[in-house]
């Protein structure tokens, strides 16, 4: 079994090199949607499902992004695929590629593919036995407060560390943690439970990630509906529509007081990527293995990046 906790302590090592890599800042605006989801059915998709949210306080909330998945190939407005061989970033053993082996869309939805990298390319100059995708909204998309929701199938397989993110687009206060990082969901391996976190420097002056496992109950098509509602006071994690978790403050270290680091925009972050340490990938691992995304929606009040 794995160790979930172990695992989400050590988990903190690629958001700290990510940020080393990553910052920008855009806005951007989308319109209503027109797809066909699978053979002989058309679906009219209005923006973010055609309805605005009320937020913890009641206030109406607008949709400020949204992404079905509806065409044949990632919208490049939208989304950056990771390439670790151009800016080194990776979390486990997995190296991110951008090419349409492990990064697709097609049938209404994001495809994330993790398979055996091929012998002699970047990926196994740098030691990386694993090739997988990972896709970010950086410099097209980022917003600070409102709700997110991101309905995918996350493989609960040994070895894997699938995770839906949030992270600053810039990094106002430092270096990982200190300008913080949201986990919407995470999955370590085989547990049967999925995991949202903070990750910030709190008054100790050591990274402090609070967070809890949830069960997330069986459905038919394997696929749930993760969101969160952020606020300037409080998280609060909902899978499935039903509570997670809610986080109502933190105290970050001096000189930084709430609501900072959590009051600047963030970009989404969807990845499929190995786990380390006791989640390591066992050399039984079945390959390929992959994520889905059916849909992103966020809205807000209209602040954005």
């Amino acid at each position: 079994m794995v160790d979930a906790n172990a695992a989400a302590r050590r988990r903190p090592r690629r958001a700290a090199n990510l940020g080393l890599a990553l910052a920008a800042i855009a806005l951007l605006g989308l319109a209503a949607l027109l797809a066909t989801r699978s053979p002989g059915t058309l679906r009219f998709s209005a923006a973010c499902g055609g309805h605005g949210v009320a937020d913890v306080a009641g206030a109406v909330q607008t949709c400020t992004f949204d992404d079905e998945f509806d065409g044949t190939s990632l919208d490049p407005g939208k989304w950056a695929a990771v390439r670790t061989t151009q800016i080194g970033f990776h979390s486990g053993f997995e190296c991110f590629v951008d090419d349409g082996r492990h990064v697709r869309v097609g049938a209404g939805t994001l495809t994330l593919s993790l398979a055996q990298s091929a012998v002699g390319t970047g990926c196994r100059r740098l030691g990386l036995p694993y090739e997988s995708g990972m896709v970010t909204t950086r410099d097209r998309f980022a917003q600070a407060y409102g709700r997110f929701t991101i309905r995918a199938k996350l493989p609960a397989t040994p070895g894997l560390q699938p995770a839906l993110w949030l992270y600053p687009q810039t990094l106002t206060y430092g270096r990982w943690p200190n300008s913080g990082e949201v986990d919407i969901a995470e999955v370590f391996g085989s547990a049967a439970q999925t995991w949202p976190h903070l990750h910030y420097r709190g008054t100790s002056g050591s990274e402090v990630h609070p967070g809890r496992a949830c069960a997330v109950r069986r459905s038919t098509d394997g696929f749930h509906t993760y969101s969160v509602d952020w606020t300037p006071t409080s998280f609060t994690f909902r899978y499935d529509g039903a509570l997670c978790q809610r986080i109502a403050g933190w105290a970050p270290a001096a000189p930084l007081a709430a609501p900072a680091p959590f009051n600047r925009p963030f970009f989404v972050a969807l990845e499929l990527a190995t786990g380390y340490g006791t989640n390591s990938p066992p050399r039984t691992m079945p390959l390929p293995q992959t994520m889905q995304v059916d849909y992103v929606r966020v809205w807000g009040r209209g602040q954005g990046s």
